[in-house]
């Protein structure tokens, strides 16, 4: 009996082992759900999956078009934003897909039911959560500011830049253009060349950031245009500093080297010597009363009699 029941724990042992080997290799060559794949038995699962996870729902055709169009515009702006993040171009490259998502978004909350049914029925609401991520990432950038308006006609959509933007972008472009063509020519400098185009840039640039209606809040397409235009202008072309001016720069240093030494030589020459001449205080001020140099002690020292100094100290009254 015994021998009988280790052999039935070995066996059980043994098919434990076997059953979790076989986990272990299923888990690891798991591969993600391919629709393109031809297991009728896979195929069968999913489909028994489907069957299972809509018995009940019963939502509309008109709301699962909701979710089909907001999916497709929402993976476009994602993959929209990922292709443009460097060098950014994300505001005038991507808005499209922005407005569409939006106003389909917007169109499914104005739908009770289907509100009811895909954005607050469970806790994760995956759209409205990718909806406002999209919001974020659109603020965050300050794409509002390109645009003078954005709107979408019959799945059209139409945009304007703002008159800003337009200048900041023919001041970009003109920059661009000189230092493209000046880097063709052995006569000339890029730097003396494009200085003008350069300094307009920035100064353009400046007064964006500067606006009184919403100052700091600046297109990030044109920030990082400015952004990279400066890295370019100083690092790689190395023009920031102009070495005609060097010798200016010098004496200017120079000059407020020898300042304080010139001021301190003049003060210790022509300066005032101020000559004290001593004072001679009281020695009731100048002495703690009850002292041994005190007058009162001086009195008592000279006739220690109590009589004699009562006395004195009457006549001194």
């Amino acid at each position: 009996m015994g021998i009988l029941y280790v052999f039935y724990i070995l066996a059980l042992r043994q098919t434990f082992i076997s059953g979790l080997t076989h986990f272990g290799t299923v888990f690891d060559n798991e591969e993600c759900p391919n629709i393109g794949r031809t297991n009728t038995q896979l195929l069968q699962s999913e489909l028994l999956y489907s069957e299972i996870l809509t018995v009940g729902h019963n939502i509309p055709d008109k709301c699962m078009s909701y979710v089909a169009d907001f999916g497709d515009d929402a993976s476009m702006f994602i993959k929209c934003s990922v292709s443009n993040a460097r060098p950014f171009r994300f505001c005038e490259n991507c808005y499209c897909h922005y407005v569409k998502a939006s106003n389909v978004y917007e169109r499914l909350v104005k739908d009770d039911f289907c509100n009811n049914q895909l954005l607050i029925a469970d806790k994760v609401q995956i759209i409205h959560t990718i909806n406002r991520s999209m919001d974020r990432i659109w603020q965050d950038a300050d794409c509002d500011k390109c645009f003078a308006y954005l709107r979408e006609d019959n799945g059209t959509v139409h945009s304007a830049l703002t008159s800003e933007t337009r200048e900041f972008l023919d001041l970009y472009r003109n920059f661009t253009t000189c230092i493209n063509e000046t880097e063709l020519s052995a006569n000339q400098t890029v730097c003396d060349t494009c200085r003008p185009y350069y300094r307009k840039m920035n100064e353009k640039f400046d007064n964006l950031l500067n606006d009184r209606k919403d100052p700091e809040h600046v297109c990030m397409d044109i920030v990082d245009m400015m952004n990279y235009t400066r890295i370019t202008w100083g690092e790689e072309l190395n023009c920031t500093i102009s070495h005609k001016n060097l010798g200016a720069i010098w004496a200017a240093v120079v000059v407020l080297g020898l300042t304080p030494i010139g001021f301190y030589a003049s003060f210790a020459v022509y300066g005032a010597k101020r000559t004290r001449s001593p004072m001679r205080q009281k020695r009731l001020q100048s002495l703690a009363y009850g002292s041994l140099e005190s007058p009162r002690a001086e009195t008592v020292n000279e006739d220690e009699s109590p009589g004699n100094h009562v006395s004195n100290h009457v006549t001194a009254s």
